[in-house]
């Protein structure tokens, strides 16, 4: 961790000099005289890092203070695990190989550990390590040992070559004899861990061994002129408003010793610049002298011909050695930090490069991975052409179509040449594919045997059978819905109709208006509805000139025109059962403003205007107390009201509040998933129909 300002010249005694001529020695002992010279003149010399224009210091200005704090641990081998544990894994089939790639998510590792965004750039060393131990495949097969993979680690231990300049050895990748495939490897992201493995089998999922460095901290706060760490004293020197004056060890990495200020009102204040500069001791500066003059001599012989080789370079050196004790002392610098605002404390934080290992056994499921799947789109590597292959990694569609080639469903993929878009149909059975004469409107399979089909984007709509590709339901209608699981509503130019699960027709495509609600299809012209069963019967008969919403708990809200004597109109509401049989008599109640059933529950109002709850018996069970009632949740078995104190709440079937909304009402989304039905209130407050409060989201406003 310590910085020592040891020179090549320093270790000269200790290795073997490489020059061969007298050019190459003179070049060799040169250089080393040129690296003394430039480090005792950089002792001299102070690196700044100056802020931009300053302003006033607003403490209400966010901008001056920093959102997260250096000083804060690492996270612990919990919050780590469970770092890893969601990272995604992907598979990409490039025949006859699986490119594997994780995302690492450096940055929000970064976080994680306490430490700036250029951590990993400055210590490589220090990322974590992604070993695979085992790769499952969706056949079921397993492999453990010896994995073929292609990864950089790989790439690099068979490619490296090593060469020496002036004297100095270095090594590096010969790309040039990378093939194709390591070329893609070596080139990959240095966001993500990517291999290649050499089959092409489908994967499931894959195990890694992961191996992280955690950096260790030691925190120190400033409560005198000095501190004393295992590196080095660190002294303050002053404090003045906004700058810390402090002299500091010299570490190996910068960021191995930071520093935050914090002002009055606790906050971390922003780090606006520094400047610092190095500074040798007087013996050190004697010891660097002392190695100039033994060069300097050296240079000497080798121009009068008394040093003619490495070998008597290398014995005059040991022969006029130098005391090097000084030179594994601690280097300090002198810096001068400045802050957004005055300073109140300052906090340093050290760390320790000797970090704890940790190490992860963790098993990812490839991003998709379906072992009911059969089918894969693979892509050629030689010819880069796309087609299908099996769970055994084989050919079942020769690679024939081009980069856009995708899968839609099971049956059906699509790709496109320039401007024109193509789909193919995919028999399993036979392992045949064919082009075909319409494009998939949507992928889902409804019924287990057909999908929707187009002419032509936003043209008319029909239905094609997945057994055969063929067309069973012709393009013409501009909706095809299927519903309750029995039923295909049909919508032409405005008008509507239904036909059974068999095409049969149920009701011609004739109705202004059609809703189907469960077994029964509510459909109407002009102002009358009607209610049918599933086998098409009219069982309301033109009864009923209102109906609203479909049978909720067995009964179906319907309301009937009734003129006085006097020419007035009113419409009086019942709830019927499916056997068109009035169960409810609301008005020989005094029930007003009915609403649908939900969860064996209906809102009602009386004369006064006060609303409340009635059960499918038409029995009062919540009193007549809310300005407002709106339907129960059918998840949640909770009801919005509106209280007489203009206050919004959650009640539960027996009428108890269970929780207070606040503010305004704005707007109710009632979704059928657990938890999905949105209520938004004022101020940007949302909460499910548990009154649970969610984060904002405005796609919920839309």
């Amino acid at each position: 961790m310590k910085k020592y300002l040891i020179l090549l010249s320093l270790s000269l005694s200790l290795q073997t000099v490489t020059a061969q001529t007298k050019q190459e020695l003179l070049h060799q002992v040169d250089k080393d005289i040129n690296s003394i010279k430039a480090l005792l003149n950089l002792s001299g010399m102070r690196i700044e890092i100056t802020p931009g224009e300053q302003k006033d210091f607003d403490p209400k200005d966010g901008f001056n203070f920093e959102q997260s704090s250096m000083a804060q641990a690492p996270a612990d081998r919990e919050k780590l695990q469970e770092f890893f544990s969601r990272l995604r894994v992907h598979t990409k089939l490039l025949y006859p190989y699986n490119i594997i790639s994780i995302g690492k998510k450096k940055f929000d590792l970064l976080k994680l550990i306490g430490k700036d965004n250029f951590y990993f750039s400055h210590q490589p060393d220090k990322e974590p390590v992604f070993t695979p131990t085992q790769i499952t495949f969706l056949d079921g097969t397993k492999i453990s040992n010896n994995l073929p993979v292609v990864s950089k680690e790989s790439i690099a231990e068979k490619h490296t070559k090593t060469e020496k300049e002036d004297g100095e050895t270095y090594s590096y990748v010969e790309e040039e004899e990378l093939d194709e495939l390591e070329k893609m490897i070596w080139k990959s992201s240095s966001f993500d861990e990517t291999i290649a493995l050499k089959t092409a089998k489908p994967i499931k999922s894959i195990s890694y061994r992961i191996e992280l460095p955690v950096p260790t901290k030691t925190i120190y706060e400033v409560k005198g002129k000095t501190i004393n760490t295992p590196y080095g004293i660190i002294t303050i020197d002053t404090i003045a408003g906004t700058q810390v004056y402090c002299t500091i060890p010299d570490m190996e990495q910068d960021d191995d010793l930071q520093i935050e200020a914090y002002y009055k009102n606790g906050k971390i204040l922003r780090q606006k610049g520094s400047s610092s500069n190095t500074f040798i001791s007087d013996n050190k500066k004697q010891m660097y002298q002392q190695w100039l003059s033994t060069l300097e001599q050296a240079k000497k012989d080798i121009n009068k011909g008394n040093i003619k080789s490495d070998s008597d370079l290398e014995a005059y050196l040991k022969a006029h050695p130098v005391n090097t004790d000084e030179a594994t002392k601690q280097a300090y610098k002198s810096s001068v930090y400045t802050f957004s605002g005055p300073v109140s404390k300052v906090v340093f934080i050290l760390t320790d490069s000797i970090s704890k290992k940790e190490s992860f056994e963790l098993t990812f499921d490839t991003y998709g991975a379906d072992v009911n799947q059969e089918e894969f789109v693979a892509t050629d590597f030689e010819n880069q052409k796309n087609g299908l292959i099996n769970k055994a990694g084989k050919w079942i569609v020769p690679a024939q179509f081009n980069a856009y080639f995708r899968p839609l469903n099971r049956y059906y993929y699509w790709d496109q040449f320039d401007e024109t878009e193509n789909t193919y149909y995919y028999n399993p059975s036979t392992q045949a594919i064919q082009k075909v004469d319409y494009k998939i409107n949507d992928p889902e399979i409804y019924d287990n045997k057909y999908v929707k089909i187009t002419p032509r984007t936003n043209g008319p709509k029909g239905l094609a059978d997945i057994r055969s590709g063929k067309i069973i339901l012709p393009m013409e209608y501009d909706n095809v819905r299927f519903k309750s699981n029995k039923f295909w509503q049909l919508e032409k130019e405005d008008q509507k109709g239904v036909l059974d699960q068999n095409f049969k027709t149920l009701m011609p495509v004739a109705y202004s208006r059609l809703n189907i609600e469960g077994d029964y299809i509510i459909a109407g012209e002009n102002d009358k509805s009607d209610v049918y069963n599933a086998r098409g019967k009219n069982i309301t008969q033109g009864k009923y000139d209102n109906i609203k919403g479909g049978f909720n708990d067995g009964l179906l809200l319907v309301g009937k025109r009734h003129t006085s004597k006097e020419g007035n109109t009113n419409t009086q509401y019942y709830y019927i059962d499916t056997l068109c049989q009035v169960k409810i008599d609301l008005a020989a109640k005094g029930y007003k403003d009915p609403e649908a059933f939900s969860a064996g529950m209906a809102s009602v109002k009386n004369d006064e205007g006060n609303y409340g709850y009635i059960n499918t018996k038409g029995t009062l069970v919540i009193p007549f107390q809310y300005q407002y009632a709106w339907y129960f949740y059918p998840t949640s078995k909770l009801a919005r009201v509106k209280l007489k104190d203009n206050t919004y709440a959650l009640i539960d079937k027996s009428g108890n509040i269970v929780k207070k909304l606040p503010g305004s009402f704005v707007e109710s989304k009632l979704r059928d998933a657990d938890r999905a039905s949105r209520i938004l209130m004022e101020d940007r407050r949302s909460f499910n129909e548990y009154g649970e409060e969610l984060e904002y989201n405005s796609n919920d406003y839309w």
